[in-house]
C-alpha cells in the first residue's frame, strides 16, 4: 500500500507524513522507557495486527527514526529510538498532559500496561519544582521496580540501574496518582502507610513526590 502524504509544503505537514499514521505514535510511546522486541510490541498494541505492527517498524526504520539493537547472549535484537526519533519523546509528553486534562475511560475496557505508567510519570514531571535535588531514586509500585533519576533539573526513568539508587520508595500506581493530583497529601499518604521510603530523609522523599503532577 502506498504510502499516504498530505502533500503540503508545511513543516508539520512533513513530521505528519512520517509519525501521523494510527498507531504510530503508540510504537513511539512504547520505545521511551526501554527497547521492546517485536514480540512484546505486538502484545502490547492488541488490535493494531501484525501485518500492520510489521509495516510501521518497516518504515519508521526506513525513516531512521527506530533502529535495531542486539539483545546480549541472543541472536534476537529488539527495537530502539535513533537520536532522531528519541526527538520525538517531548512533544509525545507534552500530548500526554494534553491528555491529563480528558476524562479517563472505564479501565474494564482497555488494556493496561505497567510500562505506560512510567511514561506518564515522565510526562508529570515539573523541572521548576526541582529545587537543587540530586537524586537516584528506586521506585517499587505495585511490584513494578523502577529507577528514577533527578539531576540537573531533569528526569530520566529506566528499568535499570548500573549505579546504586540512594533513595527507595515504595508505593502504588493509584496512591501516587492521588499525591500527585492533590487528593492526598504526603503526610496522609506516609501515615497511612501508602507510601514506605527507606535509606533517606523525610523532606527528601516528600520533595521528590512533588516533582511530580497531572494537574
Amino acid at each position: 500500500m502506498k504510502k499516504r502524504s498530505y502533500k503540503q509544503q508545511c513543516a508539520l505537514a512533513r513530521a505528519l507524513d512520517m509519525v501521523g499514521e494510527r498507531w504510530t505514535f503508540l510504537i513511539i510511546r512504547e520505545l521511551i522507557i526501554a527497547p521492546k522486541r517485536y514480540k512484546t510490541l505486538g502484545e502490547n498494541l492488541k488490535g493494531m495486527g501484525t501485518n500492520l505492527l510489521a509495516t510501521r517498524l518497516k518504515e519508521l526504520e526506513a525513516q531512521g527514526v527506530i533502529e535495531r539493537t542486539p539483545i546480549p547472549d541472543s541472536k534476537l535484537f529488539a527495537y530502539q529510538l535513533s537520536e532522531f526519533g528519541r526527538e520525538l519523546e517531548e512533544p509525545l509528553l507534552a500530548i500526554i498532559r494534553w491528555g491529563f486534562k480528558l476524562p479517563i475511560a472505564d479501565e474494564s475496557e482497555f488494556l493496561s500496561v505497567a510500562e505506560w505508567d512510567l511514561v506518564a510519570m515522565k510526562a508529570a514531571f515539573r523541572p521548576e519544582r526541582v529545587v537543587g535535588l540530586d537524586v537516584l531514586v528506586e521506585f517499587d509500585l505495585d511490584g513494578l521496580v523502577f529507577f528514577v533519576e533527578i539531576k540537573a533539573q531533569k528526569v530520566n526513568i529506566t528499568l535499570k540501574s548500573e549505579v546504586d539508587a540512594t533513595v527507595f520508595i515504595h508505593s502504588s500506581v493509584a496512591d501516587l496518582m492521588k499525591i500527585s493530583t492533590g487528593e492526598l497529601t504526603f503526610d496522609q499518604a506516609v501515615e497511612g502507610k501508602l507510601v514506605r521510603f527507606f535509606c533517606c530523609e523525610r523532606d527528601v522523599v516528600e520533595q521528590v513526590l512533588g516533582c511530580f503532577s497531572v494537574v
